[in-house]
C-alpha cells in the first residue's frame, strides 16, 4: 500500500477508506463498479458479500454470502447505514456489499459491523451512500 484516504472523525455510515496498492491488481483482476445505493432496492434479494470470516478456518477460507436483502438504509454521519442480516463474523469489515447491474458488479456499501437495538433483531451494517461514491470518485480522480 503506498496511500490510504478514508473519513477521519467516522459514524458506522461512512466507516471507509481507500488504499492505494504499489501494484494495482484492476487490471489484471478487473473492476467493481460503484454506485449510491437506492432505497427501491430494499428488500430484493440480490446482493453478495464475500470475506475472510474468522470462523472460516481462522480467517484463511473466503467465504460468500449471496442473494441476500439489505432491509433498511438510515442517514448517518456522512453516509448511511445499509441493515441486513447476511451471515457475518469477525474479519469480513471492508468487504464490498454488492450487486450485478447490466452484467457488471457495482458496490453500494463496505461491511462495517453490526448494530443491536433496543427492541430489534441485531443486524449487520454496511457503510454506503454518497460518503462511498464521493470518496471512490475522489479515489480514481486522484490516483488514476
Amino acid at each position: 500500500m503506498t496511500n490510504a484516504h478514508g473519513y477521519a472523525s467516522h459514524s458506522q455510515g461512512d466507516d471507509m477508506a481507500v488504499m492505494r496498492l504499489q501494484v494495482p491488481l484492476g487490471s489484471s483482476l478487473g473492476f467493481f463498479g460503484f454506485r449510491t445505493y437506492h432505497p427501491a432496492w430494499q428488500d430484493q434479494n440480490v446482493w453478495t458479500l464475500p470475506g475472510y470470516p474468522w470462523d472460516k478456518d481462522s480467517g484463511n477460507r473466503p467465504w460468500l454470502h449471496l442473494n441476500f436483502a439489505i432491509i433498511d438504509d438510515d442517514n448517518d454521519g456522512a453516509g448511511v447505514e445499509l441493515e441486513y442480516r447476511a451471515d457475518t463474523e469477525g474479519g469480513q469489515s471492508g468487504a464490498p456489499v454488492f450487486a450485478w447491474f447490466n452484467g457488471s458488479p457495482d458496490v453500494v456499501g463496505t461491511h462495517s459491523g453490526g448494530e443491536d437495538n433496543f427492541g430489534e433483531p441485531r443486524q449487520n451494517v454496511a457503510a454506503g451512500g454518497n460518503a462511498l461514491t464521493n470518496l471512490l470518485h475522489w479515489a480514481r480522480n486522484t490516483w488514476p
